[in-house]
Protein backbone atom coordinates (compact mmCIF):
# COMPACT_ATOMS: atom_id res chain seq x y z
CA UNK A 1 0.00 0.00 0.00
CA UNK A 2 1.20 3.49 -0.71
CA UNK A 3 0.00 7.39 -0.96
CA UNK A 4 -1.83 8.34 -3.71
CA UNK A 5 -2.93 12.03 -5.18
CA UNK A 6 -7.21 11.89 -5.06
CA UNK A 7 -8.85 12.79 -8.00
CA UNK A 8 -9.96 16.36 -7.99
CA UNK A 9 -14.02 16.89 -7.94
CA UNK A 10 -13.92 19.15 -10.58
CA UNK A 11 -12.53 19.73 -14.30
CA UNK A 12 -9.23 21.53 -14.32
CA UNK A 13 -11.21 24.47 -16.20
CA UNK A 14 -14.07 24.62 -13.28
CA UNK A 15 -12.38 27.30 -11.60
CA UNK A 16 -12.12 29.81 -14.27
CA UNK A 17 -11.54 32.73 -14.40
CA UNK A 18 -10.44 32.57 -10.79
CA UNK A 19 -7.90 29.61 -11.09
CA UNK A 20 -7.20 28.69 -14.91
CA UNK A 21 -6.83 24.37 -16.44
CA UNK A 22 -3.30 25.32 -16.74
CA UNK A 23 -2.57 26.11 -13.44
CA UNK A 24 -4.46 23.42 -12.01
CA UNK A 25 -3.36 20.51 -14.00
CA UNK A 26 -0.10 21.44 -13.35
CA UNK A 27 -0.77 21.76 -9.27
CA UNK A 28 -2.44 18.58 -9.35
CA UNK A 29 -0.51 16.40 -11.71
CA UNK A 30 2.59 17.59 -11.19
CA UNK A 31 3.53 18.76 -8.39
CA UNK A 32 1.35 17.05 -5.73
CA UNK A 33 2.29 13.84 -7.79
CA UNK A 34 5.54 14.68 -6.71
CA UNK A 35 5.34 14.97 -3.02
CA UNK A 36 3.47 11.56 -2.80
CA UNK A 37 6.30 9.78 -5.07
CA UNK A 38 8.73 11.34 -3.01
CA UNK A 39 6.88 10.54 0.31
CA UNK A 40 6.59 6.67 -1.24
CA UNK A 41 10.43 6.52 -1.80
CA UNK A 42 11.05 7.48 1.87
CA UNK A 43 9.05 5.18 3.29
CA UNK A 44 9.07 2.30 0.96
CA UNK A 45 11.55 0.41 3.72
CA UNK A 46 8.60 0.90 6.46
CA UNK A 47 5.73 0.27 4.54
CA UNK A 48 3.18 -0.53 7.49
CA UNK A 49 3.82 3.67 7.43
CA UNK A 50 1.16 4.24 4.86
CA UNK A 51 -1.45 2.21 6.51
CA UNK A 52 -1.83 5.48 8.58
CA UNK A 53 -4.16 8.41 7.42
CA UNK A 54 -1.41 10.58 6.51
CA UNK A 55 -2.84 13.37 9.04
CA UNK A 56 -2.19 10.37 11.76
CA UNK A 57 1.18 10.20 10.18
CA UNK A 58 2.29 13.85 10.74
CA UNK A 59 0.87 13.96 14.00
CA UNK A 60 3.30 11.29 15.36
CA UNK A 61 6.79 12.42 13.39
CA UNK A 62 8.30 11.94 16.67
CA UNK A 63 7.80 8.22 16.06
CA UNK A 64 9.12 7.98 12.38
CA UNK A 65 12.44 6.78 11.97
CA UNK A 66 15.15 9.68 12.23
CA UNK A 67 16.57 8.80 8.77
CA UNK A 68 12.98 9.60 6.75
CA UNK A 69 11.49 11.95 9.88
CA UNK A 70 12.73 15.69 7.82
CA UNK A 71 11.26 14.05 4.50
CA UNK A 72 8.08 12.81 5.90
CA UNK A 73 7.80 16.13 7.26
CA UNK A 74 8.46 18.22 4.03
CA UNK A 75 6.77 15.41 1.60
CA UNK A 76 3.77 14.15 4.05
CA UNK A 77 3.34 17.66 4.51
CA UNK A 78 2.75 18.80 1.01
CA UNK A 79 0.91 15.83 0.30
CA UNK A 80 -1.59 16.53 3.09
CA UNK A 81 -1.75 20.24 2.61
CA UNK A 82 -2.32 19.80 -1.13
CA UNK A 83 -5.32 17.02 -0.24
CA UNK A 84 -6.58 19.55 2.10
CA UNK A 85 -6.37 22.19 -0.30
CA UNK A 86 -7.83 20.80 -3.52
CA UNK A 87 -10.95 19.39 -1.07
CA UNK A 88 -12.11 23.22 -0.36
CA UNK A 89 -12.38 24.73 -3.74
CA UNK A 90 -15.32 24.23 -5.71
CA UNK A 91 -17.23 25.96 -8.63
CA UNK A 92 -19.71 27.98 -8.05
CA UNK A 93 -18.19 28.91 -4.95
CA UNK A 94 -17.05 31.76 -3.02
CA UNK A 95 -19.07 34.31 -1.12
CA UNK A 96 -20.47 35.05 1.99
CA UNK A 97 -20.31 31.97 4.27
CA UNK A 98 -23.37 30.31 5.84
CA UNK A 99 -24.33 28.26 8.80
CA UNK A 100 -21.68 26.86 11.56
CA UNK A 101 -18.92 28.28 9.79
CA UNK A 102 -20.07 31.85 9.66
CA UNK A 103 -21.61 31.79 13.44
CA UNK A 104 -17.85 30.50 14.61
CA UNK A 105 -16.07 33.19 12.07
CA UNK A 106 -18.38 35.70 13.85
CA UNK A 107 -17.73 34.97 17.52
CA UNK A 108 -14.33 34.52 17.04
CA UNK A 109 -13.41 37.27 14.28
CA UNK A 110 -16.40 39.77 15.11
CA UNK A 111 -17.86 39.26 11.58
CA UNK A 112 -16.74 37.16 8.38
CA UNK A 113 -15.04 40.68 6.87
CA UNK A 114 -12.72 40.81 9.87
CA UNK A 115 -11.37 37.28 9.58
CA UNK A 116 -11.03 37.85 5.57
CA UNK A 117 -9.06 41.04 6.25
CA UNK A 118 -6.95 38.57 9.03
CA UNK A 119 -6.44 35.93 6.82
CA UNK A 120 -5.25 37.33 4.14
CA UNK A 121 -3.12 40.21 5.39
CA UNK A 122 -1.08 37.08 6.64
CA UNK A 123 -1.01 34.94 3.69
CA UNK A 124 0.17 38.45 1.42
CA UNK A 125 2.84 39.03 4.19
CA UNK A 126 4.01 35.19 4.79
CA UNK A 127 7.51 35.78 3.34
CA UNK A 128 8.52 33.07 0.65
CA UNK A 129 6.68 29.61 0.45
CA UNK A 130 4.20 28.26 2.41
CA UNK A 131 0.44 27.86 3.79
CA UNK A 132 -2.03 29.89 6.02
CA UNK A 133 -4.43 27.78 7.42
CA UNK A 134 -7.04 28.52 9.82
CA UNK A 135 -7.56 25.76 12.25
CA UNK A 136 -8.40 24.11 15.42
CA UNK A 137 -6.77 22.70 18.15
CA UNK A 138 -7.42 19.48 18.95
CA UNK A 139 -6.99 19.01 22.66
CA UNK A 140 -8.26 22.47 23.24
CA UNK A 141 -10.83 23.63 20.31
CA UNK A 142 -9.31 26.88 19.98
CA UNK A 143 -9.48 28.34 16.33
CA UNK A 144 -7.18 30.32 15.03
CA UNK A 145 -4.99 31.65 12.00
CA UNK A 146 -1.84 29.94 11.51
CA UNK A 147 0.65 30.64 8.81
CA UNK A 148 3.03 28.20 8.69
CA UNK A 149 6.73 27.91 6.02
CA UNK A 150 7.16 25.26 3.06
CA UNK A 151 5.14 22.30 3.64
CA UNK A 152 4.51 21.99 7.35
CA UNK A 153 1.37 20.96 8.30
CA UNK A 154 -1.13 21.77 11.17
CA UNK A 155 -1.52 18.10 11.72
CA UNK A 156 2.63 18.23 12.86
CA UNK A 157 1.33 20.45 15.44
CA UNK A 158 -1.38 18.97 16.86
CA UNK A 159 -4.14 20.99 14.85
CA UNK A 160 -7.03 20.21 12.85
CA UNK A 161 -7.73 21.74 9.40
CA UNK A 162 -10.80 23.86 8.57
CA UNK A 163 -9.52 26.14 5.37
CA UNK A 164 -6.36 26.65 3.82
CA UNK A 165 -4.66 28.42 1.15
CA UNK A 166 -1.72 27.91 -0.64
CA UNK A 167 0.86 30.77 -0.88
CA UNK A 168 3.31 29.02 -2.77
CA UNK A 169 4.23 30.67 -6.59
CA UNK A 170 3.28 27.27 -8.48
CA UNK A 171 -0.13 27.56 -7.31
CA UNK A 172 -0.58 31.51 -9.38
CA UNK A 173 2.58 32.05 -11.39
CA UNK A 174 1.12 30.69 -14.60
CA UNK A 175 -1.61 33.62 -14.08
CA UNK A 176 -1.13 36.22 -11.82
CA UNK A 177 2.61 35.83 -11.88
CA UNK A 178 4.27 37.80 -8.73
CA UNK A 179 0.76 39.21 -8.09
CA UNK A 180 0.29 37.08 -4.90
CA UNK A 181 -2.56 39.93 -3.61
CA UNK A 182 -4.70 39.32 -7.43
CA UNK A 183 -4.42 35.99 -6.23
CA UNK A 184 -5.67 36.02 -2.78
CA UNK A 185 -8.51 38.01 -4.21
CA UNK A 186 -9.21 35.70 -6.94
CA UNK A 187 -8.96 32.51 -4.50
CA UNK A 188 -11.88 33.81 -2.13
CA UNK A 189 -14.17 33.02 -5.36
CA UNK A 190 -13.70 29.51 -5.34
CA UNK A 191 -13.57 29.02 -1.79
CA UNK A 192 -16.21 25.71 -0.79
CA UNK A 193 -17.72 27.09 2.02
CA UNK A 194 -20.25 24.19 2.83
CA UNK A 195 -16.85 21.60 2.45
CA UNK A 196 -15.38 24.25 5.20
CA UNK A 197 -18.34 24.00 6.90
CA UNK A 198 -18.33 20.27 7.38
CA UNK A 199 -14.91 20.17 8.42
CA UNK A 200 -16.23 22.66 11.28
CA UNK A 201 -19.05 19.79 12.27
CA UNK A 202 -16.21 16.90 12.15
CA UNK A 203 -14.15 18.96 14.11
CA UNK A 204 -17.00 19.98 16.87
CA UNK A 205 -17.79 16.13 16.86
CA UNK A 206 -14.26 14.61 17.10
CA UNK A 207 -13.82 12.06 20.12
CA UNK A 208 -12.08 13.83 23.91
CA UNK A 209 -8.95 14.06 23.16
CA UNK A 210 -8.46 12.90 27.16
CA UNK A 211 -4.73 10.86 26.84
CA UNK A 212 -5.29 7.28 26.16
CA UNK A 213 -2.98 4.52 25.09
CA UNK A 214 -2.23 3.99 21.60
CA UNK A 215 0.22 1.52 19.81
CA UNK A 216 3.50 2.58 19.55
CA UNK A 217 4.30 2.97 15.79
CA UNK A 218 6.40 0.08 14.35
CA UNK A 219 10.00 1.62 13.34
CA UNK A 220 11.86 -0.92 12.15
CA UNK A 221 11.70 -2.08 8.37
CA UNK A 222 10.95 -5.91 7.67
CA UNK A 223 14.24 -6.60 6.57
CA UNK A 224 15.30 -4.79 9.61
CA UNK A 225 12.97 -7.36 11.95
CA UNK A 226 13.87 -10.18 9.63
CA UNK A 227 17.93 -9.42 10.71
CA UNK A 228 16.47 -8.78 14.29
CA UNK A 229 15.02 -12.76 14.72
CA UNK A 230 18.30 -14.08 12.58
CA UNK A 231 20.20 -12.21 14.88
CA UNK A 232 18.44 -13.55 17.79
CA UNK A 233 17.61 -17.52 16.78
CA UNK A 234 21.76 -16.66 16.37
CA UNK A 235 21.91 -15.49 19.75
CA UNK A 236 20.06 -18.41 21.82
CA UNK A 237 21.96 -20.74 19.66
CA UNK A 238 25.12 -19.74 21.07
CA UNK A 239 23.51 -19.79 24.10
CA UNK A 240 22.69 -23.06 23.75
CA UNK A 241 25.42 -23.98 22.49
CA UNK A 242 27.60 -22.33 25.76
CA UNK A 243 24.89 -24.16 27.89
CA UNK A 244 25.64 -27.37 26.40
CA UNK A 245 29.43 -26.90 26.44
CA UNK A 246 29.20 -25.60 30.48
CA UNK A 247 27.49 -29.33 30.75
CA UNK A 248 29.83 -31.25 29.13
CA UNK A 249 32.82 -29.64 30.60
CA UNK A 250 31.08 -30.18 34.27
CA UNK A 251 30.21 -33.79 33.65
CA UNK A 252 33.76 -34.37 31.85
CA UNK A 253 34.87 -32.92 35.24
CA UNK A 254 32.84 -34.58 37.42
CA UNK A 255 34.03 -38.06 35.60
CA UNK A 256 37.63 -36.83 35.99
CA UNK A 257 37.11 -36.37 39.60
CA UNK A 258 35.74 -40.05 39.72
CA UNK A 259 38.32 -40.97 37.76
CA UNK A 260 40.92 -39.85 39.96
CA UNK A 261 39.52 -40.67 43.12
CA UNK A 262 39.25 -44.23 42.02
CA UNK A 263 42.94 -43.83 40.80
CA UNK A 264 44.23 -42.72 44.17
CA UNK A 265 42.65 -45.06 46.37
CA UNK A 266 43.42 -47.97 44.21
CA UNK A 267 47.35 -46.64 44.26
CA UNK A 268 47.00 -46.17 48.31
CA UNK A 269 45.67 -50.07 48.43
CA UNK A 270 48.01 -51.49 46.15
CA UNK A 271 51.24 -49.37 48.93
CA UNK A 272 49.49 -50.96 51.55
CA UNK A 273 49.55 -54.53 49.82
CA UNK A 274 53.81 -54.07 49.30
CA UNK A 275 54.37 -52.91 52.65
CA UNK A 276 52.14 -56.07 54.02
CA UNK A 277 53.80 -58.09 51.92
CA UNK A 278 57.89 -56.68 52.81
CA UNK A 279 56.34 -57.43 56.96
CA UNK A 280 55.44 -60.50 56.15
CA UNK A 281 58.86 -61.43 54.48
CA UNK A 282 60.42 -60.81 57.38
Amino acid sequence: MAYKVSALRFAYDALEPYLDAGTMELHHDQHHQTYVDTLNEAIEPYPHLADLPIENLLGRLDEVPATIRTAVRNHGGGHANHEFFWDILGPNAGGVPKGSIADALTTQFGSFAGFQSLFTNAAAKHFGSGWVFFAGAASTGKLEIIALADQDSVAAHGKIGLLCCDVWEHAYYLKYRNRRADYLWAWWNVVAWDMVDQRLHDFMRRPSMAPSKKASLRTTSPQQEEAGRYAEARSAGRQEAASASARDAQATKKRFAKTGAQAIQAHVQARGQRQQARRDAR
